[in-house]
């Protein structure tokens, strides 16, 4: 058995992600009050010009095989 592992901590890609869920689930955050929009637009601006990073989730894999 073996295992590698890839965690992104600043990454352009992960930026375009979030933003692209974010835009997804917007009205159903604002709906469950959890968020409004002003806060996910001041959110969504943040990511777009810089002032924040975003991470991803690690990403793992594992492989082998019985014998």
């Amino acid at each position: 058995m073996r295992a590698d592992a890839y965690f992104a901590v600043t990454d352009p890609a992960a930026n375009a992600l979030s933003f692209a869920n974010i835009s997804q689930v917007r009205d159903a955050l604002v709906a469950q009050k959890l968020a409004t929009r002003e806060e996910i637009d001041a959110h969504l601006a943040a990511v777009a010009d810089g002032t924040i990073d975003v991470g991803t989730a690690p990403l793992i894999s594992t492989w082998g095989q019985r014998d």
